[in-house]
This record gives C-alpha cells, sequence and structure tokens, in this order.
C-alpha cells in the first residue's frame, strides 16, 4: 500500500492524532492523580497528628469536594491529670513509629527517639506547620510537622507524623501500567477503525474514479451516479455540470466544424466547377471574364465566410472587448453606415440608393457614451444593420436608436421587414443557423452575424434580445451596463 495514497494518510493522521491525545490525557490524568494522592497523603498525616496536639483542633479540611475521605484516625481518648504532659496515644496508634510528640528538646518523653525532620521540627518550634520529604536509608516518607501548644498557649513541643510515599508510588506505577497498555491497544483499534471508515468514505472517490476513466471523448453522455446530500454527492454533480459542459462544448465544436466545412466547400465547388468546364476547351474572352467574374464573386464569399470564422475563434478566446474605452454613440453610428456604405451624416431618412430601404436614425441625445471596444461594436451594429436591410423591402425603413436607461444604455435595430416565426427566434444567434438557408445563401448570408454579435456582446458584458412579428418586422435590443 503506497503512503502517497489518500487512505494511507488519513490513517496515519487519525492515528498521529490520537496517539497525541491518548499522550496528552494520559500525562494530564498521571499528574492530577499523583496531586490527588499527595493531597490525600498529607491530609491523613495532618489528621494523624490532630489527635496528639494539646489544643482543641478542627478536623483538617478534605481537599477534594465530592470526593469521600478514607477513615479518620481514632479519637482522642481525653487529657492525662497533669495539664503539661502529653495526651496519651490514640488507641491503636503506634507513638513513635508514625507520630512523635516531641519536648522543647526535640525528645519524646520517657524515650530517646528524636525528631523524624529536626529541621522541620525546628520552624515548628517557631510556630509553623510544614510538611516535608525525607530520605532515609529504608524508604522515603512524608513527614509533617505541627507546634504543640499548652493551655496558656505557649509552644511545649511539636508533634510530627509521618507515612511511607511507597504506598502512593505504588498506585502511580500501576496507573502507569494500565496506561501503557491501554495506549498500544487503543492506537490498534484506532488504525483498524480509520482504515475501515476511510475505505467507506473513499468508496464513492473510486467510484467517481472508475467512472471517469470509461469516459471517453467520443462519448460524453455518461453521468456520474450521486447518492445522498454530503460533499462527495457535490462534487458528482459538479462533475456532472462540467460532463454537460464538455458534451455542450464538443457538440457546438463538431457542429461548427462541420457547418464551416460545408459553407467553404460550396464555394470552392463552384470554383473548381467553373475553371474545370473552362479548361476542357479554349473559350472566348468574354467566357473567360464570365468565369473570372463567378469566381471572383466567390472568393470574396470565402473571405467574409473566413473573416467570419476568425472573428467567432477571436471572441470564443476572450480576445473580443479588449480595447474598450468611452465612445460616443453617434460615432458608433457614423462607422458603422460607413462600413456598410451608407451615408455618415446622422440624419433622418437617409436613402442612398433604390436597392436598400430608407435608414433613419433617432439619437435624441447626441453626447450619449457607452464603453466599448469601438471596432467590436460597429462590427456589431454594421451586422445588424446588414441583416434588417436584408430582410426589408426597399419601401420600408430601418430605424437606429439609443437611450439611456436605468441600468445602462439600449440600442434598438427595428426594421419594418418580413419579420420572424417564433419558432426561429430562439435560435437565432447559434452558428450557421438561417431562419431561410436557400433564401439566405443567394442573398449571401453566412448564418454567422448574429453569432457574431452575440459572442461581442457577451464579451462587453451586454445582451441582445430579438422581438419580431411576421409581416410586421423585427427589433433587436442591445443592453450595455452603465
Amino acid at each position: 500500500m503506497a503512503l502517497s495514497t489518500v487512505r494511507v494518510q488519513l490513517i496515519i493522521w487519525n492515528v498521529a492524532v490520537l496517539t497525541f491525545i491518548l499522550l496528552g490525557c494520559g500525562v494530564a490524568l498521571h499528574f492530577r492523580m499523583h496531586a490527588v494522592l499527595n493531597a490525600s497523603l498529607d491530609w491523613e498525616l495532618k489528621e494523624r497528628a490532630s489527635a496528639f496536639l494539646r489544643r482543641p483542633s478542627r478536623p483538617a479540611p478534605w481537599p477534594f469536594p465530592g470526593v469521600p475521605p478514607g477513615p479518620p484516625p481514632p479519637p482522642f481518648q481525653g487529657p492525662s491529670p497533669n495539664p503539661d504532659d502529653h495526651y496519651p496515644a490514640p488507641e491503636g496508634m503506634r507513638t513513635g513509629t508514625d507520630v512523635r510528640l516531641l519536648n522543647m528538646l526535640g525528645r519524646m518523653p520517657f524515650s530517646s527517639k528524636r525528631p523524624f525532620d529536626t529541621a522541620a521540627f525546628k520552624r515548628s518550634m517557631a510556630g509553623e506547620d510544614t510538611f516535608t520529604t525525607i530520605t532515609d536509608d529504608i524508604d522515603t516518607w512524608r513527614i509533617y510537622s505541627t507546634p504543640d501548644f499548652n493551655r496558656s498557649g505557649k509552644i511545649i513541643g511539636a508533634v510530627q507524623s509521618r507515612q511511607s510515599v511507597d504506598e502512593v508510588n505504588d498506585e502511580m506505577t500501576s496507573l502507569d501500567e494500565v496506561l501503557l497498555t491501554l495506549l498500544p491497544a487503543g492506537l490498534i483499534a484506532a488504525a483498524i477503525g480509520a482504515a475501515f471508515l476511510s475505505t467507506r468514505a473513499l468508496r464513492p472517490v473510486r467510484s467517481i474514479a472508475s467512472t471517469m476513466e470509461r469516459i471517453q471523448a467520443e462519448d460524453l453522455t455518461q453521468r456520474l451516479f450521486v447518492k445522498g446530500q454530503d460533499e462527495f454527492a457535490g462534487l458528482a454533480n459538479t462533475f456532472n455540470s462540467m460532463l454537460g459542459r464538455l458534451e455542450a462544448s464538443f457538440d457546438h465544436q463538431r457542429r461548427f466544424t462541420s457547418d464551416a466545412s460545408h459553407e467553404l466547400r460550396t464555394p470552392l465547388a463552384v470554383i473548381k466547377a467553373k475553371t474545370s468546364v473552362c479548361l476542357t476547351r479554349p473559350r472566348s474572352a468574354e467566357a473567360y471574364l464570365e468565369v473570372i467574374e463567378a469566381v471572383d464573386r466567390k472568393a470574396d464569399e470565402m473571405t467574409v465566410l473566413v473573416q467570419n470564422l476568425l472573428t467567432l475563434a477571436r471572441a470564443d478566446h476572450g480576445l473580443a472587448g479588449l480595447d474598450r474605452r468611452r465612445v460616443l454613440v453617434r460615432d458608433i453610428f457614423t462607422m458603422a453606415l460607413d462600413q456598410i456604405g451608407q451615408p455618415s451624416a446622422c440624419s433622418v431618412k437617409e436613402r442612398p440608393n433604390a436597392e436598400r430601404p430608407s435608414i433613419n436614425v433617432n439619437l435624441k441625445d447626441p453626447d450619449l457614451e457607452i464603453e466599448c471596444a469601438p471596432a467590436d461594436m460597429t462590427r456589431v451594429i454594421g451586422n445588424l444593420i446588414t441583416n434588417a436591410c436584408r430582410h426589408t423591402p426597399t419601401e420600408g425603413t430601418v430605424t437606429l436608436s439609443a437611450v439611456r436607461t436605468q441600468s445602462g444604455v439600449e440600442i434598438c435595430v427595428q426594421d419594418t421587414g418580413e419579420g420572424i416565426s417564433s419558432e426561429h427566434i430562439s435560435h437565432l444567434g447559434q452558428r450557421f443557423y438561417r431562419v431561410d438557408s436557400a433564401r439566405n445563401r443567394n442573398t449571401g448570408s453566412t448564418g454567422l452575424g448574429l453569432a457574431i454579435c452575440r459572442s461581442i456582446l457577451e464579451a462587453h458584458n451586454g445582451q441582445m434580445t430579438i422581438e419580431s412579428t411576421l409581416g410586421i418586422g423585427t427589433t433587436i435590443h442591445i443592453l450595455l451596463p452603465a
């Protein structure tokens, strides 16, 4: 199993994090338990010593609320007749072994035994309560020293109690053994659980990977199976959306290539037929001239088609609308009219010749501006005017207008032509789509004009909508953001 796989990394990270947590909890538990046991030992030492004190004493407070203390030492049995004597040892207490009652000289009455800790005894004679830890040849002891007062409040000695810390050390050793035993077992269980959970969690990823491997560029119809509402379901939906976009893009590319090949094949076939027939035998000068003129017309059609294809390719690669600046709308109209061979004056009812409908320019605000690439926007307006003139009779009218709206500037190209049937409007703007293929081919239309317009407007974050009524005319609305 490779260490670079996500499954192994999940297992390693899970075990590493759990190791850190268990070690931290184990160390915290060790020190906490050690503190509890030491505090319990100190409390017990203080309770033992208080049973021998001449002064009335209160029980030492238990340092751990909620935790029941152990049994208290045997109760005090009462004072001796002589108030300056020490109290007798409580029943069952090993006086001299666990507790020593010391006079001012540091000796037990009727005994030669000295203090457990001489330094602590001296501090007790100065009125201090002290806890100390000493080590002798046999054991390590915890010692509590406290002064002893007579009835008049004078220090007459001290009481020292001691207890071996071996019991605490044994408890801590047992706890450490338990922790060291449970830690490896917990880590092994965590590794097994992590392996099981990672296998289940990554199962959708393996399904996604296997499905993606089966998908080829020739068949993008397959989709990933989506189950549930978790992150992997969201990932599968994202992949499905991407596959849908890729499928549409591939279909669009194949259709575009096929249509472009078909459009180029027609003029090439005409050129080939004309030249082949002309070369079969000698012809008159008039016949050669006729063939050359036909070839020239088809070459012009191919030139227009190739230019349109290059414009679309430029727009598809995000190269349209880059040279943006503030431009007057009337200048765009003027350049568009010049481009199609119309008079450049923006006056009403300019009519260059009888072969085209009259073109009206209705611009109420001559200082109206838009932000655009002038050459691209001129191409859009010129295409729309040419398209409107193509489908409008000579007695009709094409009107250009522009107004400011709340969201930007709206430009309209309206004609009084033949109109478009409603079933075709949704397809307008698709590449090589023609409402009437045969008629448009004869008029020189390549079916790319509106597609070019839509691509350029999308690069400008603009929109194009089309309204049309058969027998009345068509209006194209262009909305450019402010």
